[in-house]
């Protein structure tokens, strides 16, 4: 069984704004929200969790996945992080 595709973005912060370490995030969308999703433009919709970084107690690795993912590798970094 397969994922099909996946991405992972680290992101990096001056201080981490999170006060948990581990930190992990799971986000879940609704059946209508994921169906509803109008890629290109809510890409970001795509995102499924944040974790912390080990080492780096400033940085997060975002996971995301499907056809978001291929959108998110084709735009410039920093509309990425503005999103």
């Amino acid at each position: 069984m397969g994922v099909g595709l996946v991405g992972k973005y680290f992101l990096r912060w001056e201080r981490p704004w999170w006060n948990e370490t581990p930190y992990v995030l799971n986000l879940g969308w609704t059946p209508e929200e994921a169906e509803g999703r109008k890629v290109p433009a809510e890409w970001f919709k795509g995102v499924f969790g944040y974790v912390s970084v080990g080492d780096h107690d400033n940085m997060l690795v975002c996971w995301i996945s499907g056809r978001c993912a291929e959108v998110a590798d084709s735009i410039p970094d920093d509309e990425v992080t503005a999103s």
